[in-house]
């Protein structure tokens, strides 16, 4: 899903976080709003996804975030609350992460 929707809204609660290849996400097409975003004609397909969990223990990759409660973040969501003023969201906040190992 590339965008809000009403429908889902109160319905599911949306968790985990692209550690690789969020660039390979953000490439895909996105249908019109009048279509909820769905791309009727030559869609992208993913043809590999895999959540860390579902890896072996030996396979997961080692994800570092950066502690919430840390001086460096809140001063991150100062600022963004500061830019995004009245439009500032929770899904704004990402937090600053270092993945070692592979999800190849």
């Amino acid at each position: 899903m590339m965008g809000n929707n009403a429908v889902l809204n109160g319905q599911y609660t949306a968790f985990g976080r692209v550690l690789q290849g969020l660039d390979v996400v953000q490439s895909l097409k996105a249908g019109p709003e009048a279509e909820d975003g769905r791309v009727a004609v030559d869609p992208d397909t993913m043809t590999r996804v895999r959540t860390a969990a579902a890896l072996p223990e030996g396979e997961r990759p080692v994800a570092r975030v950066l502690d919430a409660r840390s001086p460096a973040y809140q001063a991150r969501i100062a600022d963004l609350r500061a830019t995004r003023g009245r439009q500032f969201s929770v899904c704004d906040a990402q937090p600053v992460v270092e993945v070692t190992g592979s999800l190849s």
